[in-house]
């Protein structure tokens, strides 16, 4: 793949006087190459080989779908480097060889590096697997990066990571449609310009009329910005007391966030009936979370989405045996919300009693909003 085609736009201010043919360029022509051209990574592990057990292992993904900007390490490549800072929109799904009689817990996650500063393990749903299925963990996050550089070197990197709870190694399922992969996706810098509205595209005036600096700022500058900082939020569960309640599907509540990790257009409210207010209207990818404490009770987990407390969008529901390792679920969609409106992550549990969060930063509980579209 080639590299990075254009710097990272950085918009003028207009002001009266001759529009010259390189102000466009630089101001146009570079951020039309740089926003149809981000980042992007998709890697996958189609060897079927070995995972080790009892750590969060690193997920080696050798295979390249796509890496434009150049940032997989070959020869670690379990590890996509930086080219560019900013927020990255990351997932990851490990499928695991195992069907036995015996419970064990399993996770799939990501770590890294984030301004030169190592982070630890964070985690998809903890999934508890015994008999017939074979478990598949999954793990949506969004990542900051801030320090670039050469593959291998210095700079922040992402690493999809795997937890095999088993007594033993085991194997990676490798079917024609069925393998370990991750992606990651370069959604917005790491600060910028809010409060901006969506971009309207109007027609460009014709003569006798005449182009002014206001409509250049408005409909060049601002629609540049707009695009390189849309709006982009993460909440997290800090671990504390709150617990969920048990109901009776498809009864759920409002999964308690109490710590913002990004939220640069101000759309979470955190607390018992918070969530992310989209601040201008748009197609919005959602993604939600929850993971619960060990508990020694049957019954089944849910996760889903409700917009403006309408009916519930179930994601994952699944059934649950007792678990001395904890449980969790989760849910993804894409969503088109009006701004004003709110969308909430909305669990369940019937197990008959409450249940705490999960206490271990590992088995972090979150909500995600990424702004993707008009």
């Amino acid at each position: 793949m080639p590299g990075p085609i254009a710097p990272i736009p950085s918009p003028r201010t207009w002001a009266s006087g001759p529009i010259l043919a390189p102000s466009l360029r630089a101001d146009v022509s570079d951020a039309v190459a740089f926003l149809t051209y981000r980042p992007l990574g998709i890697f996958a592990n189609q060897s079927g080989t070995s995972f080790n057990n009892g750590a969060d292992n690193s997920l080696s993904c050798p295979v390249e779908f796509y890496d434009n900007w150049n940032g997989h390490n070959g020869a670690s490549p379990s590890q996509y480097f930086a080219q560019a800072p900013g927020w990255y929109l990351c997932k990851s799904i490990v499928p695991f060889v195992y069907s036995g009689a015996t419970q064990f817990m399993f996770r799939a996650g990501f770590v890294g590096v984030t301004g030169g500063v190592n982070s630890g393990v964070i985690a998809g749903p903890l999934q508890e697997n015994a008999s017939t299925h074979f478990p598949a963990p999954v793990c949506c996050d969004l990542i900051e990066q801030t320090v670039t550089g050469p593959i291998g070197g210095t700079g922040d990197y992402i690493q999809p990571t795997a937890f095999n709870g088993t007594t033993a190694s085991i194997a990676l399922q490798n079917t024609t449609n069925t393998y370990p992969y991750f992606s990651v996706r370069w959604v917005a810098l790491n600060t910028g310009t809010t409060g901006l509205p969506v971009p309207a595209n109007p027609a460009w005036v014709s003569p006798p009329s005449f182009v002014t600096s206001a409509f250049l700022n408005a409909n060049i500058r601002d629609t540049i910005r707009f695009l390189l900082y849309p709006p982009i939020a993460k909440a997290i569960y800090t671990p504390g007391s709150t617990t969920l309640p048990s109901s009776v599907f498809p009864a759920g509540t409002v999964i308690n966030l109490t710590t913002v990790t990004v939220d640069n257009y101000g759309g979470i409210t955190t607390g018992a009936s918070g969530g992310y207010t989209a601040p201008v209207t748009g197609n919005y990818f959602v993604y939600g979370q929850f993971n619960l404490g060990a508990n020694a009770a049957g019954g089944s987990y849910g996760a889903g989405l409700s917009v403006a407390g309408g009916t519930t969008m179930w994601g994952d529901v699944v059934a649950k045996s007792s678990d001395t390792a904890g449980c969790g679920v989760s849910v993804g969609r894409r969503l088109r919300l009006t701004a004003g409106q709110q969308v909430q992550l909305i669990g369940t549990q019937n197990t008959g009693a409450a249940i705490a969060y999960d206490g271990a930063a590992v088995g972090q509980t979150r909500l995600i909003a990424v702004w993707e579209g008009a």
